[in-house]
């Protein structure tokens, strides 16, 4: 076929013998963690920009057009030309939708990165490159593929389908200037369309369509230096010499400017709050605002002004902001989890407990340092071996149960799964190293969650990979609860003062009832006797649990706290508790007279309605163990005896 160069899309007739093939690569991001097409977009787009810098720092300036820019029909009739008849015949029942888009003013979206490398690579390779080293290909020509790997962002290799997926042209074009390399330095024009398998009259078209020039072989992109202007000058483009991709998203009314705006500041703070990202906004009134680590925090103020959510926002910020100040001497480290990722008590010492409520305490802030060693097995011929690497979790004082969030190398991974905690702001961040590569693995398209299913390999090359998952997941939470030993998160806005820290010396609302057998062990001297106290709870044993009632004595009482372990022959076996124990939260728990609070791990924690009629049956312990038990009292004093 000869060079077809002309400024149509092109899409290839379908062969007979081919697979009928509707692309579904824009349903990854229909998530509910994505909140809309706005977050989407900047999501992906700035991934992609972060993970092909140049340097320390990046520049991406994001320019919405609005309905004051918006091209009018006889600028983009330049662009898509034929395109509408390829639209109406993949969507016949939308052929007057498609007949008004084509005849109304444009809005767009462009989005330029700046020191980064731009598509490298031969533009014109046919097949994927052995060494994965060809981002024009990646980006232009392959579909689930991607040279991603390690410390990059991306994995997937579909991030950029969200470009047609937010158009409702179902088109992007992207031109780009290359950073060094053997091939064309640039510009570089070419458009891509993904709609469905196609008819027009009699002739069957595949999906995909291409504003590119039709070589002997490929598609190859535009690189006449007229149609490059022209197209700079009605895209808005501000590109000139420099390095890096401009991608344009046309025909896109559902996206909102302020949604955009906002998007940009919640997804990437931390990243320009690291002086790593450096933002452009250019609004539809033309005016440039700067977002870097000096301007944030303002312009977070005007442009979340009046937003429900602004508070909120600006408290991630003051956080972040005070976690990256803090010196090294300021860290409490933890101790290092060794091949086994699980947590428990003896994680995290009483002095690194002491330090951390302390910290929350005076500072209302504390950044804590989890390090790991990882199971990296045999893959692809290299040796199984141990990597050392570390996460880190930031707690800052807070109002109401608070939702927990992620950031991996400057992503946020907002649909991680993790209970709320209580009065507590808290970050997990996961930066550097064969933890941030085994979640990044771990992750799906949309970058929303970590999962080994779905995740092929993952499992056979990290060992314990789910468990590494977890240990991540549910760090905020386990640490803040080992921290404070009895204390333990419950719904505080119920229980909130019946159960005085264990550090503050007052026990006298509480009695403890211990219930293990250590006759191996030889008793120290026992000190004088105790006045003598009248028992206030009656436990008994019933198959597989035990009940506890109250006795005539513990009238007072409106909360009871029972932490449970199985007994050991030594030791407290409180602090040997695991979850492949038991979890409470998974057995039956039965209140009469009262109603569970919390039941979760190893503790049960109820509130007293009724002490006459008070009940309380916890089962589905096994039933070869004996269970040690520790009673925790709240009482009424004013009823107290």
């Amino acid at each position: 076929m000869p060079q077809d160069n002309s400024l149509n899309w092109k899409f290839e007739i379908k062969n007979p013998r081919s697979v009928a093939r509707d692309p579904i690569q824009g349903e990854f991001f229909n998530t509910e963690d994505i909140k809309d097409v706005s977050v989407a977009l900047i999501r992906e787009s700035f991934q992609n920009s972060l993970d092909s810098n140049v340097g320390s720092k990046i520049r991406i300036r994001v320019t919405v057009s609005g309905i004051q820019n918006a091209l009018l029909p006889r600028t983009t009739a330049k662009y898509f030309g034929d395109y509408w008849d390829h639209l109406k015949g993949a969507y016949p029942a939308n052929r007057v939708e498609v007949s008004e888009m084509a005849q109304k003013r444009c809005q767009f979206v462009v989005i330029e990165d700046f020191d980064t490398t731009g598509l490298t690579g031969d533009e014109k390779a046919q097949d994927e490159p052995q060494d994965k080293k060809n981002d024009f290909y990646y980006f232009v020509r392959a579909e689930g593929k991607s040279g991603k790997s390690g410390n990059d962002k991306g994995r997937w290799g579909v991030g950029k389908y969200v470009y047609p997926k937010s158009s409702a042209a179902k088109a992007f074009f992207a031109l780009t200037i290359r950073n060094g390399g053997q091939f064309r330095k640039g510009p570089l024009l070419v458009g891509r369309a993904v709609i469905k398998g196609h008819k027009i009259g009699n002739l069957s078209y595949e999906p995909d369509g291409w504003f590119a020039v039709r070589g002997e072989e490929v598609y190859e992109p535009f690189d006449a230096t007229d149609v490059i202007n022209e197209f700079k000058s009605d895209w808005r483009i501000s590109r000139t010499d420099q390095s890096g991709l401009s991608v344009v998203v046309p025909y896109i009314e559902d996206v909102n400017e302020g949604d955009l705006f906002r998007s940009v500041i919640e997804e990437y703070m931390l990243v320009i709050m690291r002086n790593e990202l450096e933002v452009e906004l250019v609004g539809s009134d033309n005016v440039t605002h700067i977002l870097n680590s000096t301007t944030l925090r303002t312009e977070t103020e005007r442009i979340f002004t009046g937003r429900d959510e602004i508070s909120e926002v600006l408290a991630n910020i003051d956080v972040l902001t005070w976690a990256l100040k803090i010196s090294d001497e300021d860290l409490v480290i933890l101790n290092q989890i060794n091949l086994t990722p699980e947590w428990n008590s003896e994680r995290i010492t009483e002095e690194q407990s002491t330090k951390i409520r302390e910290c929350i305490a005076t500072h209302g802030k504390v950044r804590i340092q989890i390090p790991v060693k990882i199971r990296v097995n045999k893959v692809d011929g290299v040796p199984a071996h141990d990597e050392e690497s570390y996460f880190e979790v930031i707690f800052a004082s807070g109002e109401g149960k608070i939702k927990s969030h992620f950031i991996r190398e400057g992503i946020k991974v907002s649909g991680v799964k993790s209970d709320a905690i209580n009065s507590l702001r808290s970050f997990a961040l996961i930066d550097n190293g064969v933890m941030a590569t085994l979640l990044g693995d771990a992750e799906g398209p949309a970058h929303t969650d970590w999962s080994v299913k779905g995740r092929e390999g993952l499992s056979k090359k990290y060992l314990y990979a789910a468990k590494w998952i977890e240990l991540v997941k549910n760090a905020p939470k386990r640490i803040i609860e080992t921290a404070r030993g009895a204390d333990r998160e419950g719904d505080r806005s119920i229980a909130a003062g019946w159960f005085p820290d264990v550090t503050a010396g007052n026990t006298s609302a509480r009695r403890v009832v211990r219930e293990m057998g250590s006759e191996d062990e030889t008793p120290p001297p026992p000190p004088p006797p105790p006045p003598i106290s009248k028992p206030k709870v009656r436990m008994s044993e019933v198959d597989g649990g035990f009940s506890l009632t109250l006795t005539e004595h513990g009238q007072s009482l409106v909360a009871i706290r029972c932490i449970c372990a199985y007994n050991i022959r030594k030791g407290d076996p409180f602090s040997k508790w695991t979850l492949d124990d038991f979890n409470i939260k998974k057995m039956p728990v039965e209140v009469t007279g009262g109603s569970v609070v919390t039941a979760e791990d190893n503790f049960v924690e109820v509130s007293i309605s009724d002490p006459t009629k008070f009940l309380l049956y916890v089962r589905g312990f096994d039933v070869n163990r004996d269970v040690a038990t520790t009673i925790h009292f709240a009482e009424n004093s004013e009823v107290a005896e």
